[in-house]
């Protein structure tokens, strides 16, 4: 999913406590505000090292539908970046969530 530079795959990196997104040294998406379901999928990624695919990682709440709210976190993720460097999108059957390097 990711591409090369020098030799060895490029993977982005979320910083929990500063909330960023970063790519290299770049930073490619700051969090002012709390945004729970966004940050819940980075933290995913990150916690398990940028693999290709993750489950949704957002626990059920009641009355939202859980494919709806993977599809908007998605959208949201792809928005506001400085840079767009960090492509997400969604499996398909609305479980979860992958990224690329566009």
């Amino acid at each position: 999913m990711s591409k090369r530079k020098n030799g060895r795959k490029r993977k982005p990196h979320y910083d929990k406590d500063r909330r960023e997104l970063r790519l290299g040294e770049e930073v490619v998406k700051q969090f002012k505000q709390r945004a729970p379901n966004q940050e819940a999928v980075l933290l995913a990624l990150q916690e398990d090292g940028w693999p290709p695919r993750i489950d949704d990682p957002q626990p059920p709440k009641d009355g939202l539908d859980a494919k709806r709210r993977l599809h908007d976190t998605i959208n949201n993720l792809n928005r506001h970046q400085k840079t767009a460097r960090i492509h997400f999108y969604a499996d398909g059957r609305g479980e979860g969530v992958l990224w690329e390097l566009p």
